[in-house]
C-alpha cells in the first residue's frame, strides 16, 4: 500500500520530522519520504509511505490518535509514484539538519 499524507499545521520543524521517521522505522516501513509544502497558504508536510496494509494502517492510526497540538488537519490519499527507501530518507534528513546547524553557526 502506498499513501500520500498531507499534514497541515506548524509541521515543518525537524523535531516533528524525526518523530514521524522514528515511528515509521519502528513499524519497519521500508519506503518513506517527506516534502515541505504549503496548501492554501498553510504550512504543510507531505508524507509518502509504502508498506504492507498492516504497517501503513498502524502508521495512519498513530497519526490520527497521537497528534501534537500544532497539527491542524490530516489528509490521506492513495499514491502511485515512487518513494525512496527509509534509509535514503534518513541520510538526506541528516544532511538537511547539518546544513541548518551550519547556517546558525555562521550567522
Amino acid at each position: 500500500m502506498k499513501l500520500k499524507i498531507t499534514i497541515l499545521g506548524k509541521v515543518q520543524n525537524f523535531d516533528y520530522m524525526i518523530y514521524l521517521l522514528n515511528k515509521a522505522d519502528s513499524l519497519k516501513i521500508e519506503n518513506y519520504d517527506t516534502k515541505k509544502d504549503s496548501v492554501c497558504g498553510r504550512e504543510a508536510l507531505r508524507v509518502f509511505v509504502e508498506g504492507s496494509d498492516e504497517q501503513i494502517g498502524s502508521f495512519v492510526r498513530f497519526l490520527k490518535n497521537e497528534q501534537p497540538s500544532f497539527v491542524e488537519e490530516i489528509q490521506i490519499e492513495e499514491y502511485d509514484g515512487s518513494i525512496r527507501t527509509i534509509d535514503s530518507y534518513r541520510f538526506v534528513l541528516g544532511l538537511e539538519i547539518l546544513n541548518e546547524l551550519l547556517k546558525k553557526v555562521k550567522s
